[in-house]
């Protein structure tokens, strides 16, 4: 039975953020989307399958989003907002991994077009006195 990519990695963010909403901590739902990227690149290094890949450098970069936005609760929203938004444009420095994958490079760069241009809207609104 073949599994659609496009099932497979909503399946995959799904769980992610479930965790996160489920045990109320967004760095824990970071984790496990961050690790089970890990997991999925190098099940498809081992076994030479597709799939594990496109689902891999799908989910790294909002895992690493989902990480900071946990890990930076401390501050006020703009700054946790950018700070997410700036990561996801980070993660997307993970696309050479992908080697000549189109589809992964695309999918990679495009989770960081879109955060370059969300941390470029979400920085008009931080406040001058933050942290950041």
């Amino acid at each position: 039975m073949r599994i659609p990519i496009a099932a497979a990695t909503a399946l995959t963010l799904v769980l992610g953020f479930a965790v996160a909403s489920w045990t109320g901590s967004r760095p824990l739902g970071g984790v496990v989307l961050v690790l089970s990227a890990i997991g999925f690149v190098v099940w498809h290094r081992v076994s030479g399958l597709r799939l594990p890949s496109v689902v891999g450098f799908t989910a790294a970069a909002p895992g690493a989003a989902l990480l900071v936005a946990g890990l930076t609760e401390p501050l006020d929203d703009g700054t946790r907002v950018f700070a997410s938004f700036a990561t996801l444009a980070l993660a997307a420095l993970v696309h050479p991994f992908a080697g000549t994958k189109l589809p992964e490079r695309l999918i990679t760069l495009s989770l960081g077009a879109l955060g370059v241009v969300a941390a470029a809207l979400s920085s008009l609104f931080l406040e001058r006195e933050s942290d950041w």
